[in-house]
């Protein structure tokens, strides 16, 4: 190889993820919302704070720096329920039938919308 394509070579090589940063959207938001910037090395992270039985988009994108310059990269998203904090309760039976029967329960504590029964 020629000095020439060695150069072309270095100017063309990635330049490394310094960081990612976590944000979610619910469907009551209007825009992503920064949850936390991460150094590269951390490979887990524990949201507290979520609201039970809501549906969360957190998307996870690179950070990436070259010279002075930072740039973002493709995100990774995810779209996941939280648990509603108690499943149904004081489950009941009325109108039983030969071949129907009436359930009534109460609603698990959470989003209104969104509670997975």
């Amino acid at each position: 190889m020629t000095g020439g394509n060695d150069e072309n070579a270095a100017s063309t090589r990635l330049a490394p993820v310094t960081s990612h940063s976590i944000t979610k959207i619910t469907s009551n938001d209007t825009a992503y919302t920064l949850v936390a910037t991460l150094d590269i090395g951390t490979k887990t992270f524990t949201y507290i704070g979520l609201t039970a039985g809501t549906e969360y988009e957190i998307k996870i994108t690179s950070k990436v720096t070259n010279d002075s310059d930072v740039q973002e990269e493709e995100a990774t998203v995810l779209k996941q329920y939280t648990k509603p904090t108690t499943i149904a309760t004081n489950i009941t039976t009325t109108n039983n039938t030969i071949n129907s029967v009436t359930l009534s329960w109460t609603k698990p504590t959470g989003s209104e919308f969104n509670s997975i029964i």
